[in-house]
């Protein structure tokens, strides 16, 4: 079973271009998974029009382009949180924003992906 440690590994890994589009990110983050034999599913439902973008091994794994709404996004990870299918949280954010390191009684960790961009020079 994937650790979320492993899973944020894997993540700070990739270097990622500015500006993708959410399908790039998507493929991105999962090719950083399979680079680590970290076992991903991708848009995973956690029942009751609850979906996920991946599930790695009890990791989910949430990413949003722009600076999402707090108060939103966590309301969307608690109830990512109610699944049993969930034991930790990994919340991949283009724009910084502050979440709690808790979320439905699980461990919730952020990653601002702008800090992945760095400077590309040809």
């Amino acid at each position: 079973m994937a650790t979320l440690r492993e899973v944020e590994n894997a993540v700070l890994s990739v270097r990622v271009p500015a500006a993708p589009s959410e399908d790039e990110l998507h493929s991105i983050i999962m090719n950083a998974f399979s680079s680590h034999n970290l076992p991903a599913q991708h848009e995973v439902s956690l029942g009751r029009g609850r979906r996920i973008d991946f599930l790695v091994g009890g990791v989910g794994v949430e990413i949003k382009k722009g600076k999402p709404n707090a108060r939103a996004l966590y309301a969307q990870l608690s109830r990512y949180a109610e699944s049993p299918m969930v034991t930790e949280l990994l919340c991949l954010v283009e724009k910084s924003v502050f979440l709690p390191t808790q979320c439905g009684g699980k461990t919730l960790k952020t990653i601002s992906l702008n800090r992945l961009w760095g400077v590309s020079l040809p």
